[in-house]
This record gives structure tokens, sequence and C-alpha cells, in this order.
């Protein structure tokens, strides 16, 4: 299980990965920091963002891949062993699989390939449930009801897009759906 300390979340830039992130955050509850960046920037991240975290600080990737060259990343990855926890859904090559198997630990990778985001693997792993999250995830496949969507799903639909498309620090942008409180976000949204 992840442990439940403050944590540190870094998306890939893409509007599932990011819905995916702060279903995890939620799971975990305490949040330091919620990162968003694209592929390329995943060493920027590792390199300088990761270092400044305190040691005991877990760190959860979700929804990028080994960016060429991969054992840089490999390389990086392994100063944090014990305290990352990766999440993808891209399909990795066995030996990539194996060699972060070997730098992070084999609990701390949970890569299910074939999917569209990371969602169902998050799902699957979470303990806390709620009815936020729920919508949530109703919202991150479809399932949302006219309903919700036009009270506050369509809003933060675009906004989730809009918060992948910028990189860096987004725990601001996210805050209101860590709290989760629809009657909340449908008040914002009607303004």
């Amino acid at each position: 299980k992840p442990p439940r300390r403050r944590a540190a979340f870094v998306a890939h830039a893409d509007r599932m990965s990011v819905l995916t992130a702060v279903l995890l955050a939620r799971d975990v509850r305490l949040v330091e920091s919620f990162w968003v960046y694209p592929q390329e920037d995943l060493m920027t991240f590792f390199r300088s963002v990761a270092t400044d975290l305190r040691e005991e600080t877990p760190i959860f990737l979700v929804g990028f891949t080994a960016s060429p060259p991969a054992r840089d990343t490999f390389q990086a990855a392994s100063l944090y062993r014990g305290r990352l926890h990766w999440f993808d859904h891209h399909p990795w090559p066995p030996e990539d699989l194996v060699a972060l198997k070997e730098a992070v630990g084999e609990d701390a990778v949970h890569i299910v390939p074939g999917g569209e985001s990371s969602l169902a693997t998050v799902i699957a792993e979470r303990t806390r449930r709620s009815r936020f999250s729920d919508k949530l995830v109703e919202l991150a496949t479809g399932r949302f009801t006219q309903h919700d969507f036009e009270r506050w799903g369509r809003v933060w639909w675009h906004r989730v897009g809009e918060i992948a498309r910028r990189r860096g620090d987004r725990r601001a942008d996210i805050d209101p759906l860590l709290a989760g409180r629809p009657s909340d976000l449908a008040k914002e949204a009607s303004r």
C-alpha cells in the first residue's frame, strides 16, 4: 500500500493522467505538491524538483514511460527507491520493465499496458472510496450524468485540460478537486 505521508504527485501532461493523479492524491490525502510535466521534462523533474523534496516524501508518477535514453531514467529513478511509485499504461519493452523494477522495487511499479490511461490501475489499488471520487471517475470515463455535467463537470473537464497544458506546480489549481464538495464546484461553475 502507498505510504500515508505528505506526498508529491507528478502527472503526465494529459487530461486523463491529471485526473488519475487527482484520484490517487485523494486516496493518499496528504498532498505536498502536484506537478504536471510533458514526457520530455521527466528528467528535469528528477534532476531539479525531486532533489528539493524531503527524503521521506513519497513520489507518485502517473502516465510516464522511460524517456529516451531509458537507462538515464532508470538511474535517476533509482535515487528515489523506496519512495517512488510509478503508474503507467503504455506498452513497455520487457527489458525496460525489468530495469524499472530493479531500480525502484517491484512493489513500486504499477504498470498495466494496453489501457487509455492508468485510471483502472489506480482504482484497483485505491482504498478510500467516496461519492466524489466516484464522480471524478465518471467524469473521466464519460459516464457522467447530464445533470452533473451541466452543474460542474463541463467546467472541470475544461479546467483539467487547461491544467494539463501548463507545466509546473498545479497544486492550487486542483485544490477544489481534492476537497471534494460537488456543491462548492457547482456554485463556482455557475459563476
